[in-house]
């Protein structure tokens, strides 16, 4: 009995093994590269509206939006594929939530670290503008 549970455990960890190549294989991470790019290229992600920025560390930051229907349904689900993708083409750790933040419309955020350089992840509501915005910013270490 013991070696069919091993052979068990074997194959457990063969398909799941085979799921996280597979979720690595299917991550888009062109719009990181593109992202990580922009300051020197000046091209952004496709369908994104990007600027630059100095970090408090003097390195230039890349903040890029996408504009979509305000509290769409979609609006979820694209921030949550987004966020995967993150953390499988750059991968890093969670850094902690910072619990203050001063806007009066909706505003989530999500913060990770790849190395020394960190991402940034936040979707906001701006109901004046009746759109919802995902933000994605990258800054670099050096």
């Amino acid at each position: 009995m013991a070696y069919w549970s091993r052979i068990s455990q074997i194959h457990t960890c063969a398909i799941a093994w085979l799921v996280v190549v597979s979720a690595a294989q299917a991550a888009d991470c062109t719009i990181f590269d593109t992202l990580d790019g922009f300051a020197t290229t000046g091209t952004p992600p496709p369908e994104a509206t990007c600027s630059t920025y100095r970090t408090q560390a003097s390195t230039t930051g890349t903040s890029c939006f996408w504009s979509h229907p305000y509290r769409g349904a979609a609006v979820p689900h694209i921030a949550a594929d987004l966020w995967q993708s993150l953390t499988i083409c750059r991968p890093g750790q969670i850094l902690p939530q910072d619990s203050q933040v001063n806007h009066p419309d909706s505003y989530d955020l999500r913060e990770w670290a790849h190395g020394a350089d960190n991402y940034a992840l936040s979707v906001k509501d701006k109901a004046a503008l009746n759109r919802t915005l995902i933000f994605l910013r990258f800054e670099p270490s050096t």
